[in-house]
């Protein structure tokens, strides 16, 4: 009851402020429909400065390379930064060619002025900047809900939409509630707070107290204030806080779509939103076309989903943290672990959040997880991705091939695994109608082998089942599977059964046998990855 008083309290406060509030809330959760990418298959991740470019890129020729720049302080902030040839050249040869920005990284030099930045730069809940000193110089986090800054962004979208890239990609974009210490102890700038009264102004009731007394010249309730005369500015979640689950903890990079707190609605349902239509309307408007929009994580109003792997990823069972590059103790690749509880949970997340929209996996850098991802030996590198590439692919994900960052990591064509890449990506495009327009199959199916995943996806047009079976036999190497029995649910016989892997020169007709609504066929070795189509 002492904090149900506490709330009405503030409810009446934030209503004596009104005249300046925006009406911003509730927010609408309906996202938008993103545009088709049935021809996209082959995805890469090569990302340069602005004014260069990877000849991996053009030599792999993938469909899509997901993030080939980020605007990074001021590389970036003006037109002649920008690299068109490879623009072009990318374009040549069939690549869409995504561009983007940091969405809440920002230094002082970007600002046209002291005043500026300090307005643009977000606040801890005691009012001060949050700088992040690793960096040289300094690097501070912006403030997306500042009209100002999200203008900014949508100035360096402009710019490289008239230099001709076919999307965008917008980095960490709920990083302004980040925190210096990764506590969710920043955001509590004047932007914010402004916001967050019309959030509580949406969603308390409105008391017999603010009734009387609405339209009063009472000034405005200030969060940071309130934290400050209660003793809470460096500990705003403290549990005696009756705000703080108002408030939220903000779920980086994939905002849950069922938040009801303030800073999971925010910055997914309305500023980028604002950000995500204004480009696209300068992309119809001035070149007829649309723009590609995707960002780290999972995130409503995108095209498609970019999913950065990284520890502390919150996409395990019951949000723990998934583990995207298993070794041993040793240090060696742990093939006997599936990844796909986190895959479904990234798909099923991506399903809720943007309907349709495709979800692409990728290396984030610089990080403990791409650390050991390079510290694997070649042998094991190349089996990382004939494993978990086909673990993505069979569950209605995709995973960009990892060719190069700006940090000075080896590239693909360094590392020795740029060969793989091309025959990979060559089988995935020739089986490219494989992955799209697939849903979840509740059938069930079994092999006689330990330790294979499976999954089984519909089609509708053509009718038929895909049977995607990888194998996680695996000891500093794959142990190939001999006579594998697969068994599935089939209501009526099929046509035909073919077996496609990449570890096959082509596709192979399979005998079959059928009775009583199931099917088994005999696959006669396993080696990484096989899917087996039952057509009708």
């Amino acid at each position: 009851m002492r904090h149900r008083a506490a709330i009405l309290g503030l409810a009446a406060l934030v209503l004596l402020g009104a005249r300046v509030v925006p009406p911003h809330w509730p927010v609408s959760k309906q996202s938008t429909t993103p545009v088709p990418m049935d021809n996209v298959t082959v995805f890469a991740f090569s990302q340069v400065g602005a004014g260069e470019s990877d000849p991996q890129v053009l030599d792999l020729a993938p469909d899509i390379n997901i993030r080939s720049w980020q605007r990074w302080d001021r590389d970036g902030v003006k037109a002649g930064d920008y690299n068109t040839s490879y623009i072009n050249a990318c374009h040549a040869a069939g690549v869409r060619f995504i561009g983007g920005s940091t969405a809440t990284i920002v230094f002082r030099d970007e600002a046209a002025s002291d005043a500026q930045f300090l307005d643009w730069a977000t606040r801890d809940a005691a009012g001060n900047l949050t700088p992040r000193n690793y960096f040289n110089p300094p690097a501070y986090r912006a403030s997306l809900a500042n009209p100002s800054y999200r203008e900014y962004l949508i100035g360096i979208g402009k710019l490289q939409i008239d230099a001709g890239v076919d999307g965008l990609f917008f980095d960490e974009l709920n990083g302004d509630y980040q925190g210096v210490a990764y506590d969710n102890n920043e955001g509590f700038d004047d932007y914010h707070l402004r916001d967050f009264n019309a959030f509580l102004n949406s969603k308390l009731p409105l008391s017999e107290r603010a009734r009387s007394t609405a339209g009063r010249n009472t000034p405005e309730f200030n969060y940071r204030t309130y934290l400050a005369e209660h003793g809470w500015s460096a500990t705003p979640f403290a549990p005696d806080n009756p705000m703080a689950a108002e408030w939220g903890r903000a779920t980086g990079n994939h905002p849950p779509p069922s938040a009801t707190n303030f800073v999971d609605q925010a910055e997914p349902y309305l500023y980028f939103p604002q950000i995500a239509a204004a480009l696209r309307t300068y992309a119809r408007q001035k070149y007829g076309r649309d723009l590609l929009l995707t960002s780290n994580g999972v995130w409503p109003f995108t095209d498609f989903q970019s999913v950065g792997l990284y520890d502390y990823n919150g996409y395990g069972p019951g949000e723990t943290n998934a583990d995207f590059c298993p070794v041993t103790s040793s240090g060696h690749l742990n093939g006997s672990v599936s990844l796909q509880p986190a895959l479904v949970n990234i798909r099923n997340l991506s399903a809720q959040s943007a309907p349709g929209a495709l979800v692409a996996l990728f290396i984030d850098w610089p990080t403990p997880l791409m650390d050991r991802y390079n510290a694997l030996p070649l042998g094991e590198r190349q089996d990382y991705w004939r494993m978990y590439a086909a673990e993505a692919y069979a569950n209605g994900l995709f995973f960009a091939f990892h060719l190069r960052t700006t940090t000075g990591e080896p590239t693909a064509t360094q590392a020795g695994v740029m060969p793989l890449f091309k025959s990979l990506a060559a089988f995935y495009r020739a089986h490219g109608s494989f992955y799209h327009g697939e849903t979840p199959s509740a059938a069930h199916a079994s092999v006689n082998t330990p330790s294979a995943m499976i999954a089984v996806m519909d089609q509708i047009n053509p009718s038929r089942r895909l049977v995607h079976i990888v194998n996680h036999q695996y000891n500093g190497g794959f142990i190939a599977q001999n006579n594998v029995v697969l068994t599935v649910d089939a209501a009526t016989a099929p046509a035909s059964v073919t077996l496609a892997s990449p570890e096959l020169p082509q596709d192979e007709g399979l005998p079959f046998s059928w009775a009583a609504g199931r099917l088994t066929v005999t696959i006669s070795t396993l080696v990484a990855y096989d899917i087996v189509a039952v057509n009708w």
